[in-house]
């Protein structure tokens, strides 16, 4: 058995990270040896405490196999104990070490989560641990189980000898086989009582957290310094007396770190709404949504199974409502298509936008100055944030706003002035790239645009490539183009169809002042969350999980460079779908299912971050005027594209 649970820990701290951790610093995702270990994170300390209390529970294990060796001289379980705390904790360092130089900031706790939840190696990691932690959690409550048997003897349902009983020695083994059984099943009892209370009581995280900081605390670096003290009648050494001191402090300090971690961690459950509720899905909705690919209106659902802030849940939420009042008034417009074209340009005006459309899409990637169109709505030199000398470490765009427009939607381009005219926001206006302009899937190629290798969607996007959704990535891409091109430090890139939440500038400017300090090349400043956030750093920036919208984002100057470098119009995605795959997200394919095919083909290139709630929405109504997805006429699949035309 011993040799079999080895062989298993072999595979889980050899194979498992070397296998997965090799492949990060082999493709050159892994960060740099400078940004792992040239930094000093001091919120760290508590994690780092806390772990070493928890070792200590290897003390309870060491008892246990201990007394089942039966030595005579305790002094011959000296090399075992030596020897096996040694190599875990060679081992458990150079685990943690191999993570860092893989993984950066961004590795997980829970090792085996730092690997894609699909592949077959968690799957056989989770189950491992599974079948290995459930037997051993009694082993590791040995106090509590040994007190457990205490009780039972004493209510007379477990015999600890037989020896004064007047019982045939048949009698006697079957009285010791009872008491053993009983023994088993009170055990299991106490590791079902365990996972039942932690599956029923509400936030029991929280209550643990609180109760093991002190707990552990107590019995990590409080209780052996006092014990050493009071067997030795306080008679001790010099050293001895500052070991002492300096293990109290340590638990002090231990103790302090605890209690404010999880203060932190319960105050983020409570603000998100506390614990997720489970609901089982419905087979009709399933059924339906599996037939028919769904429009990006939002992914926050009614009941915030997310966890987000109600700030965001409701502002969602109030455009939703919205846009179904608007289908609603407008549903005869809406089946007729009346949205197929825009109604205040001419068919001679429609002609001609066609024309110079066509006309743009070979000139890109560049941003040549017939393709942008200042407007002057506020100060000469608007800054956001107050502090305008360190505007540009804070990610300021300062005048660097850029608003992508279709030149034959004037009525989006109307909307998107009135939002900038009532904030006072000057904006240079680009001509986005119309992929109605093409005409046939070679002058993509000559272009050196190229999909990820047999895109077709994902399941919650199920459509393939369209030629508005290569408009789009070419459009974007444009603006980083011009951003390297002039080297400036970050700029504010909206989509025509924005609606800026009230006080805008004011907001965006005190939001960028609270992400001071924080690492970041995208910042997203409107967004539709598909999956929880990562981490919520302050009370409105997030590391946010799998998103979609590229309706408003901050990109800063590295990020449009790394961008650049790594050729990423040789292998895109639709925009959204790509900034979070190069962002690291989706890795777990909870909601985009192709993620792993993508990866090798997107290198992680984005450290995101997000304001929350947004200060960006999609206007109510801008849906039917969307020229990504499949619901215009004009809007065609790449693939249905000839391969080429004659030249013109």
């Amino acid at each position: 058995i011993s040799v079999l649970a080895l062989a298993v820990y072999a595979y889980l701290l050899v194979v498992l990270p070397i296998r997965w951790g090799t492949e990060e610093l082999t493709s050159g995702r892994a960060p740099s040896l400078a940004g792992v270990w040239g930094k000093f994170e001091p919120s760290n300390l508590g994690l780092w405490l806390g772990t070493s209390i928890f070792a200590q529970e290897a003390v309870v294990v060491s008892q246990c196999v201990y007394q089942d060796t039966r030595l005579r001289d305790h002094r011959a379980f000296r090399p075992i104990l030596v020897s096996s705390f040694l190599i875990c904790s060679v081992a458990s360092t150079a685990l943690a070490a191999f993570g860092c130089m893989c993984y950066g900031d961004s590795v997980k706790q829970v090792f085996y989560l730092n690997f894609p939840a699909s592949s077959l190696d968690v799957t056989i990691a989770e189950t491992i641990l599974c079948l290995v932690l459930l037997p051993t959690f009694v082993i590791q409550l040995y106090p509590v189980a040994r007190c457990f048997d205490e009780l039972l003897t004493c209510a007379g349902y477990v015999s600890l000898s037989s020896d004064d009983s007047d019982e045939t020695l048949e009698d006697s083994e079957e009285g010791r086989g009872q008491s053993c059984l009983v023994k088993v099943l009170a055990r299991w009892l106490l590791v079902i009582i365990t996972c039942v209370v932690a599956a029923v009581v509400p936030d029991l995280a929280c209550i643990s957290g609180y109760s093991g900081s002190f707990a552990m605390s107590v019995i990590g670096f409080f209780l052996p310094p006092l014990c050493h003290l009071k067997l030795h009648h306080f008679r001790v050494s010099t050293l001895d007396w500052i070991l002492d001191v300096g293990l109290l402090a340590v638990g002090v300090t231990a103790l302090v770190l605890g209690v404010s971690n999880t203060s932190t961690d319960c105050a983020e459950v409570s603000q998100r709404g506390g614990r997720r509720k489970w609901r089982a899905p419905s087979f009709a909705a399933f059924w339906e949504g599996s037939r028919r690919p769904r429009m990006r209106l939002s992914a926050v659902s009614e009941d915030n199974l997310l966890g987000l802030d109600q700030d965001t849940v409701d502002l969602h939420r109030k455009y939703h409502d919205a846009t179904i009042t608007y289908t609603a008034m407008n549903i005869d417009w809406a089946q007729d298509k009346g949205y197929e074209n825009d109604g205040e340009l001419s068919e001679t005006e429609r002609d001609a936008v066609a024309r110079a459309a066509r006309a743009r899409l070979f000139r890109w990637p560049e941003l040549e100055d017939r393709d942008v169109h200042a407007v002057d709505f506020g100060p000469e030199r608007l800054r956001f944030c107050k502090s305008a000398d360190s505007a540009e470490a804070l990610g300021d765009p300062g005048k660097n706003v850029f608003v992508v427009s279709q030149m034959r939607r004037p009525s989006r381009l109307r909307h998107a002035l009135n939002e900038l005219y009532r904030e006072g926001i000057s904006a240079n206006i680009v001509d986005a790239v119309d992929g109605d302009g093409f005409r046939a899937q070679d002058e993509l190629e000559r272009l050196g645009i190229i999909p990820v290798p047999g895109y077709e969607g994902h399941k919650n996007h199920g459509i393939h490539l369209t030629t508005g959704e290569v408009g789009c990535f070419m459009s974007h891409f444009t603006i980083w183009h011009h951003m390297v091109k002039h080297n400036i430090p970050a700029a504010l890139i909206l989509e025509d169809d924005f609606d800026l939440q009230p006080d805008f500038a004011l907001k965006l400017g005190e939001y960028l002042e609270e992400a001071r300090g924080y690492d970041w090349n995208l910042l997203y400043v409107g967004r539709s969350p598909t999956e929880p956030d990562w981490t919520r750093l302050s009370q409105h920036i997030v590391e946010p999980g799998y998103t979609l919208w590229t309706v408003g984002y901050i990109m800063r100057l590295d990020g449009a460079k790394a961008l650049l470098d790594a050729r990423v119009e040789r292998a895109f995605a639709p925009l959204d779908d790509y900034f979070s795959v190069a962002a690291g997200r989706g890795f777990d394919c909870f909601y985009n299912d192709k993620v792993l095919e993508w990866k090798p083909y997107i290198p992680v290139l984005l450290r995101p971050m997000a304001l929350t709630p947004p200060l960006v929405m999609p206007y109510v109504g801008s849906m039917f005027l969307s020229d990504t997805a499949k619901v215009r006429a004009a809007t065609r699949y790449v693939e249905d594209l000839p391969v080429s035309v004659p030249d013109e």
